[in-house]
């Protein structure tokens, strides 16, 4: 009995270790595909946005703009300052909510209600008023009860 529980128990530890073992290999195996060396294309790319960020850095602002550029930048900044109220356009707005006030009433104890019947109301109505005409006159060809006999 223990014999069986110890070999089950062993099939379902080694199951569970080789998973474990393939997922790890596997994860090795895209690890050291990083370390590798990229292909000239993909190398070139990344060594161009590497370039473009040092020089980036070094002007404080965008590589290779010109007068046109920093023209057109200040007029928007501008455009906007006129439009929204001016502030510090790089910084992200403070908002402010205040809590509402409310105040009880005690002129009309009883709720009134402000909504208007649904079309379905009105209809319901309209057709429970006909049908109560029809019944009164002894009209019975007229509106939904024409199948009655």
């Amino acid at each position: 009995m223990i014999l069986q529980r110890l070999f089950s128990f062993s099939s379902v530890l080694r199951s569970a270790v080789s998973i474990h073992l393939r997922r790890n290999i596997g994860l090795t195996a895209v690890a050291f595909n990083k370390t590798r060396e990229l292909d000239p294309v993909q190398k070139l790319f990344v060594d161009k946005i590497r370039e473009y960020n040092t020089k980036s850095q070094k002007l404080g602002g965008p590589v290779d703009a010109g007068a046109e550029y920093q023209k057109d930048l200040s007029e928007d900044i501008g455009k906007l300052n006129r439009l929204f109220g001016g502030g510090d356009m790089s910084k992200f707005p403070d908002f402010k909510f205040e809590e509402p006030k409310f105040e009880e009433s005690s002129n009309n104890p009883e709720p009134v209600s402000d909504e208007e019947p649904t079309v379905w109301e009105i209809r319901s109505l309209h057709t429970a008023s006909a049908r109560a005409d029809r019944l009164k006159t002894g009209d019975r060809a007229g509106g939904e009860d024409h199948n009655c006999k």
